[in-house]
């Protein structure tokens, strides 16, 4: 058996392996964020703890800010009427759990019998599993799985978002309206959060704080017998009222150079920072500056910047570069949409993943950077960008501006930088940056960026660009005009278009004039012009949605070198898989001779049957066809919190085979792995990975550890405890609560607290108002109540914020209220009751029965106040009394109160 098949064999055993292992909970739930293990109970009714309200997404448009996700042991589930009504499709109930109409035409008829759990499409039977159909309080949810058989759509739910979201495998009708009403949102946005629901918890910056760390400790060893280690610590805190974050990997492996990175920042999503410069984010230390149309791309190193705009990164109308954070062992892939763009598996030499040059077509654009640990870590970091919305506001200023010197570090040198031809970079030296537009109507706006390079000689140039965007013939359009002092100034035109519902048309001509930078990113020499055509659109094949993009750029430079190339790239679905296809045709030639060259590539990631694969497969069709590589990488999960990976790349010019393999475990406060590799030549290496998040823990005043990842999201830890004394605070000899859940940003938690009554909920977006209560009914105890029902609080990323949950013994009560008139008294039934704290804050609100009965539980001990709504008491010209009475913890219950209406 040759090492190749050898290689093979192993990775079939360990996926193998993994799955005859796996335990019966979702294994995909933990690799996509999908909250399939939310514990829904063993009753067939959902009840209302089980509950999420999320948007409703159709692709890229919101249909519904709010709509109930309920939790059932099947999976996550929506009521039937809110999906037809919302996606307008016209079927209704006749009151006994039948369903009739249509969707899409009228010859496309549905019969849905919810008690039966059947349906017939277009006179098609069909049978839905009675797990997906399940009664709630708001009438019949249904399964997500079921949904996709009822109706042409594939529909998930984000718990991490709030979102459920619709791909349709046919054209909907209600698409056309939403992209119209989408479009107009976008351009009437004030960008203003909505009024947080909850009390505020305040968390002001500090001067100094506690920081919290994640720490990644490598160790291995190979054919070579060196012993090689690697520390990779990053953390973030409070500093000088500021947020401190510091990036540093040391060690002896030689993949790798020893490198720090510190950054104070501060961000306001009010722009309130520096005063009358009402700025939303200032940056110091080492930063990524905007990329500048024409002139520079974004380069790194020391420097600041201050801007109040929503996001540092300058818009390039028809593309921009997504980059972030990539820790040591982590992958990123994009997607627009669901269409997969790319995957980067390796971080920069500024520890970032990098996606350059991602496509922007006309109107709204949302990607998504899915993050995938070495532990089953998951992470998704969502942008948006709506061109032509992002217009600035008649008469409003944005700008942002600062320095860089890109060949140094805050601390130290900058690493050796390389092309794409392995050939070290040049220096790129120091310049002063700035930006600036204003909104001169309100489909126009005019800017201007500009650098001053203080090394010219180390190749950091002067120059300016300005330009005019504006919303013109039913699309956008740009103007740009740029120069560097000397010759004939560049000139950059470009415009895009909607094409119906699903396509889209951008055209840009560019004539660089005697512009010294040429094009971003260009290092193959002096570019005079350059133009480019692309298309976007969507094909509808049978109940496939297949997105298509084509584009023929050309390219001429000095001395006679032009060069040509058309490339397409088509992405398909097949279940939870996504392949993307991508064909590029180049033809360089220098008007004596030409080459072309065909290569291609096809990418895929996603899930199938258990498994998270992503791989790459690498070919040519000139000089005939032929593979060029080959990878393939495949992770599951084996239980609740073990991990099994494995991966094999072969590159078939050179015949090399590698593969490597891994096995992780993450536990409630720390994470292990190890892994081991082997290539064709009998090189082989085995290392052991131990990563985990430390911070101090404000409570106990000491040192706690947690999972890793805190470093990079907002973190909560609630602490609930039994307040005896009712002060609000955790006092020596309360009682801690253990297995409470929780529900933050309308989503219901898997966390739940241990045995001191704390829990760690990560993963929380950063800057923004988030909301977080007790899931009352995770108590063991139900008269005990805390004291507010939630909170709201904006986390900055590394933070840690204490979330003290007091919950206090509580009472019930009951009565009888009647009403009087003619001299006859009788009970009266519907009339709403209000229980009232001595200082008026309504308590509870009841309705009384058909009998006059009213009962209310959850009333705090002491003092409470009982009366009939007055509103009601109006109604029937009458008049009532309030009545007073005391609940004690000796006698939380009070029986035979009275209410008397007299007329």
């Amino acid at each position: 058996m040759s090492l190749h098949q050898k290689l093979c064999a192993v990775l079939a055993a360990i996926t193998t392996a993994a799955s005859a292992n796996a335990q019966s909970e979702d294994p995909l739930a933990l690799l996509f964020g999908d909250d399939s293990q939310i514990d829904g109970g063993q009753v067939d009714q959902a009840g209302e703890d089980d509950l999420s309200i999320a948007q409703l997404m159709l692709r890229d448009l919101k249909v519904s800010s709010a709509i109930p996700v309920y939790a059932l042991e099947s999976g996550p589930c929506v009521l039937f009427s809110t999906i037809v009504e919302e996606l307008e499709f016209p079927i209704e109930s006749s009151g006994t759990g039948q369903w009739t109409g249509w969707f899409i035409s009228p010859n496309r008829t549905l019969e849905f019998d919810e008690i039966a759990s059947t349906a017939k499409i277009s006179g098609s039977k069909i049978t839905l599993d009675p797990a997906n159909v399940r009664s709630t309080p708001d009438g019949t949810c249904v399964g997500l799985s079921a949904l996709t058989r009822l109706f042409p759509i594939e529909i998930s739910y984000k718990p991490r978002l709030l979102q459920v979201i619709v791909e349709p495998r046919e054209i909907l009708p209600i698409e056309a309206r939403l992209e119209r009403e989408a479009a107009r949102e976008a351009l009437s946005r004030t960008g203003e959060s909505p009024i947080p629901d909850y009390p505020v918890l305040e968390n002001p910056y500090r001067w100094l704080d506690w920081p919290v760390a994640d720490v990644a400790i490598d160790a291995s060893a190979g054919a070579s017998s060196r012993v090689e280690n690697r520390i990779d610590l990053e953390a973030a805190g409070d500093f000088l009222k500021a947020t401190a974050r510091l990036r540093t990997v040391n060690g002896n492996d030689d993949r790798f150079e020893d490198t720090l990175r510190f950054t104070l920042s501060r961000s306001s999503a009010e722009a309130k920072e520096l005063g009358p410069l009402k700025a939303r984010q200032v940056a110091v230390g080492d930063i990524a500056t905007p990329s500048l149309a024409l002139l520079s791309p974004s380069r790194t190193g020391a420097g600041f910047i201050v801007t109040n705009r929503s996001a540092l990164s300058a818009d390039m109308f028809d593309s921009t570069e997504i980059r972030g954070p990539l820790p040591n062992g982590w992958e990123a892939e994009l997607y627009e949409g669901e269409q997969l763009v790319g995957f980067v598996t390796d971080p920069d030499p500024n520890g970032d993943y990098v996606f350059e040059g991602v496509v922007l077509r006309p109107g709204f654009n949302r990607f998504e950077v899915r993050l995938f640990g070495p532990f089953g870590e998951t992470e998704v970091r969502e942008i948006k960008q709506f061109v032509g919305a992002d217009l600035t506001p008649e008469n409003e200023v944005t700008y942002a501006f600062g320095f860089v010197d890109a060949d140094r570090r805050l601390v130290g040198k900058a690493e050796r930088q390389f092309n794409a031809q392995d050939e070290e970079r040049p220096p790129e030296g120091r310049l002063v940056h700035a930006s600036i537009s204003k909104g001169l109507t309100q489909h126009l706006t005019a800017a201007f960026d500009g650098q001053i390079g203080l090394d010219e000689a180390a190749g950091s140039e002067t120059g300016g660009t300005a330009s005019l965007f504006a919303s013109v013939f039913g699309g956008y359009g740009a103007l740009r005009v740029a120069s560097d002092g000397g010759g004939a100034p560049a000139i950059q035109t470009l415009l895009q278009r909607r094409l119906g519902a699903r396509s889209s048309l951008s055209a840009t001509y560019i004539n660089f004039g005697d512009l010294s930078t040429g094009l971003l990113g260009q290092e193959s020499g002096q570019i005079r012009q350059a133009g480019r055509v692309r298309v976007n659109t969507v094909f509808g094949i049978r109940q496939y949605q297949v997105p298509f993009q084509s584009e023929i750029e050309w390219q001429d430079f000095e001395g006679g070198l032009s060069r040509v190339d058309a490339a397409t790239r088509i992405s398909t679905a097949f279940r939870r898989l996504r392949l993307t296809n991508s064909l590029q045709v180049s033809r360089l030639s220098n008007g004596t001779s030409s080459s072309t060259t065909v290569p291609g590539e096809v990418l895929l990631a996603g899930s199938l049957k258990g498994l998270r694969l992503r791989g790459s497969f690498g070919y040519q069709l000139h000089d005939g066809p032929a593979l060029t590589s080959a990878s393939l990488a495949a992770q599951r999960q084996v239980g609740r919190d073990r991990f099994a990976q494995a991966a094999i790349t072969h590159d078939f010019f050179s015949g090399q085979t590698s593969a490597n393999m891994s096995w992780s475990r993450t536990f409630r406060r720390a994470a292990l792995s190890f892994n081991g590799s082997l290539d064709a030549s009998g090189g082989w290496a085995a290392g052991v990975r131990l990563s985990f998040s430390l911070f101090k823990d404000r409570t106990t005043n000491k040192p706690s550890f947690s999972r890793p990842g805190l470093t990079r999201s907002g973190t909560l830890q609630p602490i609930v405890f039994e307040d005896f004394n009712r002060d609000g605070q955790l006092d020596q000899g309360e009682r801690l609560v253990q297995d409470a859940q929780f529900i933050v940003a309308n989503a219901l938690r898997q966390e739940t607290t241990d045995r001191g009554g704390r829990a760690i909920i990560s993963e929380l977006p950063v800057d923004t108002p988030i909301n977080a209560e007790l899931k009352l009914s995770s108590l063991d105890d139900p008269f005990l109540k805390p004291e507010r029902l939630g909170t709201s609080v904006t986390v900055r990323p590394g933070q840690v914020i204490d979330l003290p949950i007091a919950l206090q013994a509580t009472g019930d009560a009951e009565g009888i209220l009647t009403v009087t008139a003619g001299g006859r008294t009788v009970p009266a039934s519907g009339v709403a009751v209000e229980f009232l704290a001595p200082d008026g804050r309504i308590l509870e609100t009841t309705r009384t029965e058909f009998d006059g009965y009213f009962y209310a539980s959850g009333l705090p001990i002491g003092q409470v106040l009982v009366r009939a709504k007055p509103s009601d008491v109006a109604r029937v010209d009458g008049r009532s009394e309030t009545v007073a009475f005391e609940l004690t913890d000796a006698a939380p219950s009070k029986f035979g109160l009275a209410i008397k209406i007299e007329k």
